[in-house]
């Protein structure tokens, strides 16, 4: 062969730039096609980001308020309190999720949330995630947990709560239970089930013992029967209703205990078990006594265990029994004697911020509404009575307790009386005297007649 001529060359090389151009041709198309499908891709991420936002607003107590930010509705959540997840979804578990558009609902921390995330325990960080987005709040040592109301009862067992706005305020007063039977005018309020959440237990007049455990969620289960206090008691003056009690760690044990009488001078202590229920450690009748009206404790002697203050006399004195740290106490002490009547209100804590508890009570009389004040020296001794507070809304027969309202650090009063059937409060003034606030709650709606039980939560130092 003479080898290649022009006219051959000519043509490969046509044909080789066609073949070029055909492969450039198919990548272009490869890339271009990769290019739309990530566009593609990203603009459905963007989409959904700016269709899907939520927001925490706040957490205030077992509640998450949470903010639909984006586009349409929000029904379905995960929620996460540090590593425990569960879900929130419309018709799934009882709760029902429905957040619409730019809108905030609540969410509330289910009872179920297994240890160690149960609601006593610190929670350090909630993440909440809905349809490819999600946000998170930090809660630096914040716990969930519901303890800020009142519990009021009447002499025909009914049971009114009312929850503290912590800024003087109160709302959402309802009825938790109205029994069949008659007659409670003692209630303790504390967490005694170790769940977070602060229940109560209250009683009748045939010796019966209730416990209410708060299910954080929907309000109280209905009382279950515990105990029984004061069941030899045959004097047919000395009544089984349940009178004021006395709530503390009684044992030194980290559990919250009580103490109870009927109208009488038999006093039981109930050690709780962390569970919701109790055992009874000991009954006993202090030497002279005659009926046990109001009842409060605190460590009177600074000893290191919780005592009980009472009226035991009903001659005007008022008495403190020493704890001895197990559920036991010793032989009565006179705190101090004002007039020569009962007092069904009495009343233990630190009113004038010395660091020292202090003893208020509130004397049966037709014509002195008032409040009388025992200061406390520290050593089991008290100095001479004084009155320090005086209001109309005080009548002949009243009972209270001690009680941080507004949260300014200094104790406030909450009372009832029998008679009005009303609730009130005055606020301390953090030197042992008391200025009236108001009525709590109109409790009309309510039909309670004979009120005279109430408290509030214990330890009510802590927040």
């Amino acid at each position: 062969m003479k080898g290649i001529t022009p006219v051959i060359t000519i043509i490969l090389i046509i044909l080789i730039v066609i073949s070029a151009t055909g492969f450039v041709y198919m990548m272009f198309r490869k890339n271009l096609s990769s290019t739309e499908e990530a566009v593609e891709t990203s603009l459905e991420t963007v989409t959904k980001g700016i269709s899907s936002c939520i927001r925490i607003e706040h957490v205030n107590g077992n509640k998450i308020y949470i903010r639909n930010c984006g586009k349409g509705n929000i029904t379905e959540l995960n929620i996460y309190l540090d590593r425990a997840h569960f879900n929130a979804k419309n018709g799934t578990n009882g709760w029902s999720i429905v957040i619409p558009e730019g809108r905030v609902a609540s969410v509330s921390v289910p009872e179920t949330i297994t240890v160690p995330y149960t609601g006593a325990n610190a929670v350090s960080t909630i993440k909440i995630s809905s349809s490819g987005t999600f946000t998170e709040m930090k809660l630096p040592g914040e716990k969930i947990i519901i303890k800020d109301f009142i519990i009021i009862s009447d002499r025909y067992d009914k049971w009114v709560y009312v929850k503290s706005e912590k800024d003087g305020s109160f709302t959402n007063a309802y009825i938790v239970e109205d029994m069949p039977y008659e007659g409670s005018w003692g209630i303790a309020v504390a967490d005694f089930n170790a769940d977070g959440y602060y229940d109560f237990v209250s009683g009748d007049n045939s010796g019966r013992i209730y416990f209410f455990k708060n299910s954080g969620i929907n309000g109280f289960s209905p009382g279950v029967h515990i105990g029984d206090f004061n069941p030899d008691v045959t004097n047919p003056n000395y009544m089984k209703r349940a009178m004021d009690m006395a709530v503390a760690d009684f044992d030194n044990d980290d559990d919250m205990d009580f103490v109870v009488s009927g109208n009488n001078n038999y006093y039981s202590v109930f050690l709780s078990n962390k569970d919701g229920t109790f055992t009874k450690k000991t009954e006993f009748s202090p030497t002279g006594g005659e009926r046990g009206l109001g009842k409060d404790s605190a460590d009177i002697n600074r000893d290191g265990c919780k005592d009980i203050v009472a009226d035991a006399k009903n001659n005007g004195d008022i008495w403190w029994f020493p704890g001895n740290c197990d559920g036991t106490f010793g032989e009565p002490h006179l705190v101090g004697t004002w007039g020569n009547n009962e007092s069904y209100g009495v009343i233990a804590g630190d009113f004038d911020n010395d660091g020292i508890n202090d003893v208020l009570t509130n004397p049966y009389s037709k014509h002195n509404h008032v409040l009388v004040f025992f200061k406390g020296k520290g050593d089991g001794n008290f100095e001479n009575p004084v009155v320090v507070y005086s209001h109309e809304t005080l009548h002949d027969i009243n009972a209270g307790d001690a009680f941080d309202v507004d949260k300014d650090g200094n104790l406030d009063i909450l009372y009832v009386n029998y008679e009005g059937n009303s609730l009130f409060w005055a606020s301390g003034n953090g030197d042992g005297t008391f200025r009236y606030r108001g009525p709590v709650a109109d409790l009309g709606s309510f039909d309670m007649r004979d009120i005279l039980g109430i408290a509030g939560p214990r330890p009510f130092w802590e927040d």
